[in-house]
Order: C-alpha cells, then sequence, then structure tokens
C-alpha cells in the first residue's frame, strides 16, 4: 500500500490466506479500500477487496486495454 500513504491499513486474515504472496511484497493487486466508521478501531481503513494479479497477467489485461481503445479509436 505504498502508494495510498497510509501506514495503518486493516486487513482480514482471508486476504492472507487466499493471497500466498502477500506478506512478502511486491505483488501487484487491485485494492478496494473503505473507510472505518468505528471510532475505537485504530485503522482509519481497511481493505475491502484484493485481487491479486501476477506481472504476466497485468500486462495482458493492459495489452488488451490498450487494444480496446485503438479498436474504438478506429472506429
Amino acid at each position: 500500500m505504498e502508494n495510498f500513504n497510509s501506514s495503518r491499513i486493516a486487513i482480514n486474515e482471508k486476504f492472507y490466506k487466499e493471497n500466498d504472496k502477500l506478506l512478502e511484497g511486491g505483488i501487484w493487486a487491485e485494492v478496494t479500500i473503505a473507510h472505518n466508521d468505528v471510532e475505537d478501531d485504530n485503522y482509519a481503513f481497511y481493505v475491502e477487496d484484493l485481487n491479486q494479479y501476477s506481472y504476466p497477467d497485468l500486462m495482458r489485461t493492459n495489452i488488451l486495454r490498450v487494444e480496446k481503445n485503438l479498436q474504438e479509436m478506429n472506429g
């Protein structure tokens, strides 16, 4: 969560179990962050959803997105 600029984000244990490389760092993921409304909790935000990507998957997704945009531009 380096790009989010918050050092305290709660994450449910299920995400660790479902994404074995999560604790290693350096993964690509689409993360949905939500605001924590519980005042007694020290975490202002929590991970609501997480989809981990491998680098090849991420590149394939970007290539498909570019191809789709080119097709739309060319009409």
